[in-house]
């Protein structure tokens, strides 16, 4: 029971023992039940000892006239013995006895009674008596007493009091010490609402002297009294309703009044709110710690929750002080009575560590009780609040709340966007959004694109400052594409670090897939500048980006940003590549025909090792005309002959045969670059192969570009011809360069070994080459001459006669022939003599 009651049950003990209150004050912390038992015990021992010879008393009067006994009573015995032997007295003979006793005495007699033995003698005793009575202990102030009697007196002789006594201190002062409240209930149902309203009026001006006895009166009432007199508290003046807040401070009664102000209506809860917002931060406390000792939080929040703001800060701060057994009641209390949108607007204000605290708490709930949280929030548009506290809960409690926020409407989920862009919460909604299954981030995805860019960027600012792109990026893949590059322009303008936090998230959080269309979409800087990040990621990472690449089929986005890399980086990279599937290499090998990204493929694959790029060979070689002329163009464009030429010396003839071709129509000055490149990286023996493919004008314009190479490249060809067998590849260049040239290249030739101006024959003679080679061997000196006669004549017939009829009618030709014809034996001689006039004649012919 409340502190009034035992207020009341101390003044009521203490008037029982005739001794001052104050002396009681000892029982002030003891429950007023306790006190109540403690004072019927009392009783009991002061009015049971004398039962017999007050009873054998009571006996003896039947014997004397009524008038007599009165006159006896009055003059002989006392109030004191009179109020004993009542009652043990009959009913009606006790009643025909206070009707000849004068008011006065009557008076003092109902002091002493004892209420337990008098209760029919008193509901006995006439209406007009016990107004004359009730008015005279009024007068004298006896309020305890007449409490006492409330219970004895029937309806009809209560209502002639109310009537008679027209003092409203006094009827408050009597209900205080009422001993059964629902008597109270009858008292007040007789009442007019006029005297009601002036009885509650009439308290709140009289403030400390009596305003708790008006609270004791309305906590003790049923509910539907209760609401009726707190709505005429809230009605009244703003100078009593003032007096009530400083009267309950003064007394401390915010355990009285709190439940009061609960049951007012809105209005009135709002006027007596202006009063509390204005006292000072100790006089808050007190509020604080009555709702928390009483259990007062159903009464107390929705109070709060019509502060100012600035009041409700300070609350919020005060709040924030609270035990965590405290908080817990609070946090309790809510959710029981569904006080969220009271409550959640104080977590909204708390500082971090309180939040955190409260965070605890409420993850703790039962998805029921999280399910009234968020509808509170989604009701009051609270998620400024809400989001803050979702925030700092631990994962298992957020993805329960992700559950429920991802079911919420269109325009519920609009309010959440809303409220995140409004008060910068995206720290605390994208982790929300990142656990959300695919169909609730698409809605999510659809809300946020909507922004403006400035608001986007907060978001950005969030993932960074928070490290949340593993929440966010997700999201960015599910919009629109208008959306997804506005976001993509403010993704490259992130600084060097906040890019590092981006590849970091997508490399732990396996995010390949949706990082790398952003990086896609990006101007080639700031592609330029992830490809610096991404590259010193370890192979392990690496291979986890080509896996998305692969199984999301983002080659597109992933080859212009290996294209960036440092040569470092590709050659990791292109391991990883080789290593991929079949069906891997020819998605590659597609999208980069498709997108024309051959330059990012081909530094890969020039890179590969030989059984990888025999791989991609064989699928490139494959490709559509077009295709190919892409390749080519690429390497072309970019300088890029160094990773070609390689990849065309793995194809098989038909497609070296159509690559031939293409290399062959480019410019003289792209030409020269393929020249450079075979030079500068030793691929003479991936180039001979295309040169010996090329038709006449490309090799043409080929030898030209050869004639100007230096004796050691010269060489090196010929070593590479030698060594590859390339001379059916090489001859017919040579033959088509300048005499000058030529001299160069005999010199080098005329220096080789046997068996390889041997291999020059036989290529010769295999191809007919004999028109490219005679030329040269003109040019060499005699002891190669002589070399190459002596191999000469190792050749068969079919040969030699190839040999004659490449030769034909050209007199040059045939001189230099004849020339070597001298050197060979006889038989041989005169055979390719014979061979060489019969040629001569037919031409003649």
């Amino acid at each position: 029971m409340s502190h009034l009651a035992r207020r009341a049950e101390i003044m009521k003990l203490a008037r029982l023992l005739g001794t001052p209150p104050e002396q009681l004050e000892f029982l002030s912390h003891v429950d007023a039940l306790a006190i109540r038992a403690l004072r019927e015990q009392a009783t009991a021992s002061l009015f049971d000892g004398d039962r017999k010879m007050l009873h054998n008393l009571a006996s003896a009067s039947r014997l004397l006239p009524a008038a007599l006994i009165a006159r006896i009573a009055e003059k002989v015995f006392g109030p004191l013995l009179c109020a004993r032997v009542a009652g043990q007295m009959n009913v009606e003979r006790a009643v025909d006895i206070t009707r000849r006793l004068p008011t006065p005495f009557l008076a003092d007699v109902c002091v002493l009674l004892d209420p337990r033995q008098t209760t029919e003698l008193i509901a006995a005793t006439p209406v007009e008596e016990v107004v004359r009575v009730a008015a005279e202990l009024s007068g004298r102030k006896e309020f305890i007493v007449m409490g006492r009697f409330v219970n004895s007196v029937p309806l009809k002789s209560i209502r002639a009091v109310l009537e008679a006594e027209k003092d409203d201190e006094t009827l408050l002062r009597i209900a205080f010490f009422v001993e059964d409240p629902s008597r109270l209930n009858e008292i007040v149902a007789v009442l007019p609402e006029q005297r009601l309203r002036h009885l509650v009026a009439a308290a709140a001006q009289m403030g400390d002297e009596l305003w708790p006895e008006a609270l004791s009166l309305m906590n003790q009432v049923d509910l539907g009294w209760q609401r009726k007199m707190a709505n005429i508290a809230a009605a009244l003046p703003d100078d009593a309703v003032r007096q009530m807040i400083v009267s309950s401070q003064n007394c401390d009664l915010w355990d009285e009044i709190l439940p009061v102000i609960g049951l007012m209506e809105t209005a009135g809860k709002r006027r007596l709110t202006h009063f509390v917002e204005t006292l000072s931060d100790e006089a808050l406390q007190g509020i604080l710690r009555s709702a928390e000792d009483n259990s007062l939080w159903p009464d107390l929040l929705p109070l709060i929750g019509l502060m100012e703001a600035a009041a409700k800060q300070r609350v919020t701060g005060l709040v924030s002080l609270l035990s965590d057994t405290a908080l817990a009641g609070i946090v309790q209390a809510t959710e029981q009575r569904g006080l969220w949108s009271d409550l959640l607007p104080l977590i909204g204000r708390m500082d971090p560590a309180a939040r955190q605290r409260l965070a605890g708490l409420v993850e703790s709930l039962s998805d029921t009780a999280l399910a009234g949280v968020v509808q509170a929030a989604e009701q009051g548009r609270l998620w400024n609040d809400l989001l803050p506290l979702i925030g700092q809960m631990e994962p298992a409690a957020r993805q329960r709340l992700t559950g429920l926020v991802e079911s919420l409407s269109d325009t519920a989920l609009a309010g959440v966007v809303q409220a995140a862009e409004q008060g910068s919460l995206w720290s605390d909604l994208l982790p929300l959004i990142g656990r959300m299954d695919p169909a609730a981030r698409q809605r999510l995805a659809g809300l946020v694109e909507s922004l403006s860019d400035a608001a986007l960027a907060g978001v950005l600012r969030a993932a960074e400052q928070g490290s949340l792109w593993s929440d966010l990026l997700p999201l960015i893949e599910l919009m629109e594409p208008a959306a997804r590059q506005r976001v993509t322009g403010l993704v490259e303008s992130l600084s060097d670090a906040a890019l590092a936090g981006v590849v970091q998230a997508a490399e732990q959080g396996s995010l390949w897939s949706d990082l790398l269309p952003l990086i896609g979409r990006m101007v080639p800087g700031a592609r330029k500048r992830i490809a610096g990040l991404v590259e010193s990621l370890s192979d392990t990472a690496l291979a986890g980006v080509l896996q998305a690449a692969e199984r999301g089929r983002l080659w597109h986005k992933l080859l212009p940003l290996l294209g960036l890399m440092e040569p470092a980086a590709k050659e990791r990279l292109s391991g990883l590549v080789a290593s991929l599937s079949g069906t891997a290499l020819a998605e590659i090998v597609r999208i980069a025909e498709q997108h024309a990204l051959w330059n990012d493929l081909l530094p890969l694959i020039g890179r590969m090792d030989a059984a990888a790029r025999q791989r991609v060979a064989g699928l490139v070689e494959s490709l559509s005309e077009g295709g190919l002329a892409g390749i080519v163009q690429a390497a072309g464009q970019r300088g890029l002959w160094n990773d070609l030429l390689p990849l065309i010396g793995g194809m098989e003839r038909p497609a070296r045969q159509r690559l031939g071709a293409l290399v062959g129509s480019l410019s003289e000055p792209a030409l020269g670059a393929v020249l450079r490149a075979a030079e500068d990286a030793r691929l003479w023996s991936d180039l001979l192969p295309v040169i010996g493919t090329m038709d006449a004008a490309g090799r043409q314009r080929m030898a030209h570009l050869a004639e100007s190479l230096s004796d050691p490249a010269l060489a090196e060809i010929l070593r590479v011809a030698d060594q590859g067998q390339h001379w059916d590849d090489l001859l017919p260049l040579i033959g088509l360069m300048g005499q000058a040239a030529r001299k160069r290249v005999a010199g080098l030739v005329e220096s080789l070994s046997d068996s390889s101006l041997s291999a020059i024959l036989q290529a010769a003679a295999r191809n007919r080459l004999w028109p490219d080679l005679l030329p040269l061997t003109a040019l060499m000196n005699p002891a190669g001459k002589q070399r190459l006669a002596d191999l000469l004549d190792a050749l068969d017939d079919a040969a030699l006669g190839g040999l004659v009829e490449s030769v034909g009618s050209d007199p040059a030709w045939s001189a230099t022939l004849a020339e070597l014809a001298d050197s060979l034996r006889m038989d041989r001689r005169n055979r390719l003599l014979g061979l060489l006039q019969k040629g001569a004649s037919q031409s003649a012919a």
